[in-house]
């Protein structure tokens, strides 16, 4: 056995013994000889991962996405690390699924690539606030660049722009609102002053308008 795969499997069996301090240190070994070697940093992330030194498995498992970004692994690992995370992490989550669900239909692997996009957007919707969630519903809309995978797949696109529509419209009525109480209790602020400049900050950020012209398109 050589001395690289001898390493591994010295990784792989303080893993599934639990000692992962141990397998860091292992890993981490390696890695100072082999830098360049994928599984390693499979291995290491995922030690890092169960000792929730979650920053450092993330670094750990992008630098393995840079090494070999048509291999699934990594990205599956990111994607339960940011499982893990609740909300904190639901961008990265994204753009992590986006680069898995092309490598499961490059493996031809329909049902994966379709799954693991149903599951983010679950995710999203039950974690998320109603914001991300729309950010989320995003990754099905003919602008997305699996709308071309999946196409066939997802919800048909006025449906999805309906319901981030409704979500959009729900939170700016809301945040327009919100503002409006906080500023009115200003000393010498007018009512009519105060709703025109927090309708006018809201609007100046919304995505409303293009929603509304996609769906009218």
């Amino acid at each position: 056995m050589s001395g690289t795969k001898a390493a591994l499997k010295g990784i792989n069996d303080a893993i599934r013994q639990q000692k992962f301090d141990d397998a860091v240190s292992k890993a981490q070994e390696l890695l100072e000889k082999d830098s360049k070697n994928y599984q390693a940093h499979i291995f290491l992330a995922f030690a890092l991962d169960k000792k929730d030194r979650l920053d450092q498995a993330q670094e750990t498992y992008r630098s393995a996405t840079w090494l070999r970004p048509q291999e699934a692994q990594a990205w599956q690992g990111l994607i339960k690390l940011f499982e893990k995370q609740n909300n904190r992490k639901l961008t990265d989550y994204q753009q992590a699924v986006v680069n898995l669900a092309q490598i499961y239909r490059d493996a031809d692997d329909m049902y994966k690539a379709q799954d693991v996009v149903d599951k983010f957007v679950d995710f999203a919707r039950v974690k998320g606030d109603d914001i991300q969630y729309a950010e989320a519903l995003s990754i099905q809309l003919p602008e997305s660049p699996l709308y071309p995978v999946l196409e066939g797949r997802f919800p048909h696109p006025a449906r999805t722009y309906e319901t981030i529509a409704l979500i959009l419209e729900k939170y700016e009525k809301h945040r327009i609102n919100t503002l409006i109480g906080e500023r009115r209790t200003k000393l010498g602020a007018k009512l009519s002053e105060v709703t025109l400049d927090a309708k006018r900050e809201v609007y100046s950020q919304s995505k409303l308008e293009h929603i509304y012209r996609q769906l009218i398109n």
